[in-house]
């Protein structure tokens, strides 16, 4: 469960270090292309008390529980058989110093499933026409005054008459606009991303430890599952704060603002591509031979 924490940064790095520069660094020194306008709540870095019972425990794992596999340290022809003589090989301490690798790794893979300013799904409104308020008692009109009024009465009725006809003409307020407003609204929030809940979190921690603290053997396969319920569940990546705080106009800063929201996604994906171009190019190009077994190539491989 160690090994898997690098293992996710190494490859998704591309939408985790941008979300970590945003918690890290103060936003005046953040560029405004990078800025993703993080809360407060979200801009947090593990608490002392958690370092001090975490790192602990992973240095005593490290300690009384670095098990190898005799086949991992004898085919040199794995990736992982170098990775191990690198961390047993050169000198013992590096296999302690490589804890704090594991626990800020760790800490980012898991932080990335609240990495999103996501906006308040729309409230719902309980829309109704208004009840006409009771209008205070007139006052008593003295007879010159009521005099007056019948006059006037007269000559405001049919002005009157035509407010009230425009007034009940513009009125929207009918159980058919009330029914469209309110089926608009369930549709929005249909369509406001949700993000991961705890239980899908712990669930997911659960039955990948059970996955790999049971397999003998410490294999890159292993971790592809957990990587990609990991990778699904993510949220989605947030609308830089330049342009939250103000909406594009016109197609062409539309058009830069889809872009600069979706850049990680583009560099993880050629991220992808260059590790598969290296891969492949060492696995045809770069072939050896085992002295014990003199004409066969032996290849490099996952």
């Amino acid at each position: 469960m160690l090994y898997i924490w690098p293992y996710f940064f190494f490859f998704s790095w591309p939408i985790l270090v941008i979300p970590v520069m945003n918690i890290l660094l103060p936003n005046d020194f953040l560029p405004k292309y990078l800025n993703y306008g993080f809360p407060k709540k979200q801009r947090k870095l593990p608490s002392l008390l958690a370092v001090l019972i975490i790192v602990p425990i992973m240095l005593a794992i490290v300690h009384f529980n670095t098990v190898v596999h005799p086949f991992t340290l004898a085919d040199n022809r794995h990736y992982v058989f170098y990775v191990f003589r690198l961390l047993l090989g050169i000198h013992p301490a590096i296999k302690y110093a490589a804890v704090m690798a594991y626990f800020v790794c760790g800490w980012a893979v898991i932080s990335a499933f609240g990495f999103s300013v996501i906006p308040a799904p729309p409230r719902l409104l309980q829309l109704a026409p208004t009840s006409k308020q009771a209008s205070p008692a007139p006052k008593p009109a003295t007879p010159e005054q009521s005099k007056g009024s019948k006059i006037s009465a007269k000559a405001r009725k049919p002005a009157a008459n035509k407010g009230i006809q425009k007034q009940n003409q513009a009125d929207p307020i009918t159980p058919e606009v009330l029914a469209r407003i309110q089926e608009s609204l369930i549709q929005r929030q249909k369509q406001q991303p949700e993000m991961p809940r705890v239980s899908f979190v712990l669930v997911w921690l659960a039955a990948t430890t059970l996955s790999l603290v049971t397999a003998p053997l410490v294999e890159p396969r292993y971790f592809i599952i957990p990587w990609v319920m990991w990778r699904l569940h993510l949220p989605p990546t947030s609308t830089l704060a330049v342009f939250r705080k103000q909406k594009p106009q016109g197609e062409e800063e539309r058009a830069r603002a889809d872009f600069a929201t979706n850049f990680p996604k583009f560099l993880e994906t050629v991220w992808f591509i260059v590790i598969n171009a290296v891969t492949g190019y060492v696995f045809l190009y770069k072939g050896f031979e085992w002295p014990q077994e003199p004409g066969k190539v032996q290849r490099f491989m996952w």
